[in-house]
């Protein structure tokens, strides 16, 4: 268990939780300058989490909050750090829309990944890997018309499974590798599936998944919830809950905001939120 400030993260089997010693809220918020308001205890964990992450040792983080509290921003934030270190990123949003196919938000990662790395790259996978996926991502198509597993009905839930985990394993031999995994309180259960599936076999590679959610919706008590039992029973697995903000911060960025607004009276007075931002004064 590591401590930063404020907050204490388990990331050891059994029920794995962030949480706040002082309950005073913190939030995530933009100056004009598009400068990181906030979140200075979280960005130290999610860098301590990486940097385990690139000696080999694999973990899930999903962060939760309400809307609007900045967990998006947060893993952008994060994402690009990872990027300045070398590391391959890929990004991945669920969808409440009617008719989203299985598995979305990882075809979306994957897809990324593999335009990154162009078609030797995809040429190189071995058909154990790419025949599988073949009709979930069409870039792999191409290279599976020789195998009989590409398009097999007959494949099994493990062959598919597997298959990803392959994949991004791949990845990360080359270079460690974060995926983020947007609003999972509209994934579908496959999705979760994979998820819960990769949590105990990444503990050993070089892959970082991050997963954000609302803790508002009301599917969070039903399959997502029940997604992240079964995760917290991972050794790698940390879960990171996001408060509102301290007057301290509502006071930088209303510095950075109104031009001639000063004094801690005027800023409690005078606020003209950022979009994507939660004000909640408490302190």
């Amino acid at each position: 268990m590591g401590r930063s400030g404020g907050l204490v993260i388990e990331n050891q089997s059994g029920p794995a939780h962030l949480s706040t010693d002082d309950p005073g809220p913190q939030t995530t918020v933009l100056s004009p300058g598009d400068s990181f308001i906030g979140r200075a205890d979280e960005n130290d964990q999610l860098d301590r989490l990486f940097s385990e992450v690139i000696s080999g040792k694999g973990c899930v983080v999903m962060i939760l909050g309400e809307p609007g509290i900045g967990k998006t921003r947060l893993t952008r934030e994060m994402t690009a750090r990872a990027n300045s270190l070398g590391a391959a990123t890929a990004w991945g949003q669920c969808r409440d829309i009617e008719g989203t196919p299985p598995y979305w938000p990882w075809i979306q990662a994957i897809r990324g990944l593999l335009d990154d790395r162009g078609t030797d790259f995809v040429s190189s996978l071995p058909r154990s890997v790419t025949g599988p996926l073949a009709a979930l991502i069409p870039t792999l198509a191409n290279v599976t018309a020789d195998s009989h597993a590409a398009g097999n009905e007959n494949l099994s839930q493990f062959q598919l499974l597997e298959s990803f985990s392959q994949l991004l394993k791949i990845v990360a031999n080359e270079a460690p590798l974060l995926v983020v995994l947007d609003d999972l309180h509209w994934a579908d259960q496959a999705s979760l599936g994979l998820l819960e599936y990769l949590a105990g076999e990444i503990t050993s590679a070089r892959i970082m998944v991050v997963g954000t959610a609302r803790t508002v919706d009301p599917k969070i008590a039903g399959k997502l919830a029940a997604s992240m039992a079964e995760l917290a029973r991972q050794p790698g697995f940390s879960r990171m809950k996001l408060g509102g903000m301290s007057r301290e911060e509502i006071g930088r960025l209303i510095v950075g905001e109104a031009d001639g607004v000063r004094g801690a009276d005027s800023q409690t007075r005078f606020i003209r939120p950022p979009r994507g931002t939660r004000f909640s004064p408490s302190r």
